[in-house]
């Protein structure tokens, strides 16, 4: 069987439907079909039962993934890892976040990183708000999720993770209080004290 075929038969038999198999492989639907067809006649017997209404394994496709399927697992880890380490990614990844709803975000992203690189750990550790970017000068974190803008001449911005709403606080007589929105001028003109300046 080449790598293609494998690879056919087992998101088909992941996804039991050959237009969501198609699509998640970026091919046609009759290639996803030509292709079970194919391994069909090989085999000498259906991998398959397909009706008007459901697609499922036969004893046979069973049988063909259960034995496929660690073994597919285990070459596709060997490939990762051989790529992490041919790009030299090893080791590690420390990765700083800021607050709790961006953990919300950082989790998933490190359990994703943890799939395609599999033997690389990931280390997640919070950034206190007094100190955003010590960590990663200090090279204590590879990189950080922390809040724009971010105007560090010797620091790299990446792609935005997350975006909500900022707020301005003032007191009730304030000029500002009723207005709804407030233009990057009109806050220049006033003092503002930065919640990044806070303490941790």
């Amino acid at each position: 069987m080449e790598r293609q075929d494998i690879e056919v038969f087992l998101v088909l038999a992941e996804e039991l439907h050959f237009a969501r198999t198609a699509e998640r492989l970026h091919v046609s639907a009759a290639t996803i079909s030509q292709t079970i067809a194919k391994l069909e006649r090989r085999f000498g017997a259906p991998l398959f039962r397909r009706t008007t209404r459901r697609v499922e394994l036969t004893s046979l496709g069973r049988q063909l993934l259960d034995d496929l399927q660690p073994a597919h697992t285990q070459v596709q880890a060997a490939i990762a890892r051989a790529t992490a380490a041919g790009h030299g990614i090893t080791g590690t990844l420390e990765l700083g976040y800021m607050s709790a709803a961006v953990a919300q975000v950082v989790l998933p992203l490190a359990d994703t990183f943890r799939d395609r690189v599999p033997g690389r750990r990931v280390a997640i550790r919070e950034t206190a708000l007094a100190d955003l970017f010590g960590p990663l000068r200090r090279a204590e974190v590879d990189l950080s999720v922390l809040p724009l803008p971010a105007e560090e001449p010797d620091l790299a911005v990446g792609p935005v993770l997350l975006s909500e709403p900022a707020m301005l606080a003032v007191p009730t007589d304030h000029p500002l209080a009723h207005r709804t929105h407030v233009s990057r001028d009109e806050i220049a003109r006033e003092k503002v004290f930065f919640a990044e300046a806070l303490p941790g």
